[in-house]
């Protein structure tokens, strides 16, 4: 669920289905903010050590989906997703093998930090320190 990955804990319990609700205990998380190359995102955060290396992988979602959640209506949610969507880069697709790879890949700037977009505004993030 989109609410759950972002650690958006107020639209997980507004959208999250009763068959959900009552098998799942699930308490607010810290959540982030951050930059991404596919805009603002917000989610959650976890920094581990890795053979001798600092490893923090973020999951998010887009800034503008994140705000929609709380909302009683799916439409505002769907809208923002398609904005989304409509901003992410299009892939070339050459060979059966890039199709499998997720939507958008981006490494950025930085050589230590990789991203990932979906179009429904799921934002992961690893960094290596």
């Amino acid at each position: 669920m989109l609410a759950d990955f972002g650690g958006n804990f107020t639209g997980l319990e507004h959208w999250m289905p009763d068959v959900m609700r009552n098998r799942l205990t699930r308490r607010p998380r810290d959540r982030v903010n951050f930059s991404t190359p596919f805009g603002n995102a917000v989610g959650t955060s976890v920094t581990f050590s890795f053979a001798g290396r600092q490893i923090t992988a973020r999951n998010a979602i887009s800034e503008s989906v994140d705000q929609t959640l709380g909302q009683d209506r799916p439409e505002p949610v769907i809208e923002a997703q398609v904005t989304f969507a409509e901003q992410l880069p299009q892939p070339e697709y050459e060979t059966i093998e890039q199709l499998s790879r997720p939507e958008e890949q981006v490494e950025s700037d930085d050589s230590n930090e990789f991203y990932s977009a979906t179009s429904d505004g799921s934002i992961f993030s690893l960094s290596f320190r």
